[in-house]
């Protein structure tokens, strides 16, 4: 049910939204998002067994123009990416190429709005970042998109993480440590930081963008850098855990800060991340 809370603080109206990579860590929680506000959502996924959704491979061109191009949908929410687990980076900026080329074909067929997730990490000077082909392709496809559609959103999410986390990144490998009572290992001092932002706070402002006529590139993170040792011990406390931060080894990462400026998100689409850090970590141990 869409209250007149919720039309007056999302602009609502509703509209026709796919939503791809709705299996996903951030796919999911949009999603459910928009369908909870009164939009007609589908939703599109690479594996069998989720019913509801469109079964489909966005890289196969002739798959997007029959599965998709008919449904004449209004708005796009491009989350679906292929990461590089199980294949090298290699691979997986390949299959990314090919996604994000059809789903340019299919906004610029049914002239939709595109809001597209990319990654913050396509504006870091680092030479891991910068020759990451998965990082890369990222970046091209931004350009790709800036230069053939108008109605266009690139949100440069920052360390997103949730309940549907399913890739063994730190935030999981810390959260699963301490359910243990295990020792949580952080190389080098731990001084490396990330901005880490909750999966309920990227669907909170998807919804606040639908409506609007913004565009262009914005950063989307809570705002507030966590070392990877302060990370380490607020999960411990949090979870009232007895394990104990070991520093190992060296961090060749170590300097590397993640300074995410979200002002300009705030201000235009009147958006506050709500779930701290510590709600985050009580909310995924819970899931």
């Amino acid at each position: 049910m869409v209250t007149s809370e919720l039309r007056t603080a999302f602009g609502f109206n509703s509209m026709k939204v796919l939503v791809t990579g709705a299996t996903g860590l951030v796919g999911s929680e949009v999603f459910r998002k928009l369908n909870d506000l009164g939009h007609e959502v589908l939703g599109t996924s690479s594996s069998s067994g989720f019913g509801e959704f469109i079964e489909i491979d966005l890289s196969s061109a002739s798959q997007v123009n029959e599965k998709l191009k008919p449904l004449k949908v209004e708005a796009i929410v491009h989350c679906a990416s292929k990461l590089p687990i199980g294949i090298t980076p290699e691979s997986s900026a390949i299959i990314n190429k090919h996604i994000d080329k059809n789903i340019l074909d299919l906004a610029t067929f049914v002239n939709s709005k595109l809001i597209y997730m990319s990654g913050i990490s396509v504006t870091v000077e680092d030479d891991i970042y910068k020759t990451n082909p998965y990082i890369r392709e990222k970046a091209e496809s931004e350009k790709r998109y800036l230069s053939n559609l108008k109605d266009l959103l690139v949100f440069r999410l920052s360390s997103p993480y949730g309940k549907n986390l399913k890739n063994q990144n730190v935030f999981k490998t810390f959260i699963e440590r301490a359910a243990k009572n295990e020792d949580i290992l952080v190389y080098g001092s731990g001084s490396r930081t990330q901005d880490f932002i909750h999966v309920s706070d990227i669907a909170d402002l998807v919804a606040r963008s639908l409506n609007t006529k913004h565009v262009g590139i914005y950063n989307v993170g809570s705002g507030e850098e966590t070392s990877m040792l302060s990370l380490a011990k607020i999960i411990i406390e949090n979870l009232n855990s007895c394990s104990e931060v070991k520093c190992v080894g060296s961090d060749v990462q170590e300097d590397l800060r993640f300074p995410v400026d979200i002002s300009k998100t705030k201000k235009d689409f009147n958006w506050q991340p709500q779930i701290s850090l510590m709600e985050g970590i009580i909310l995924m141990r819970s899931n």
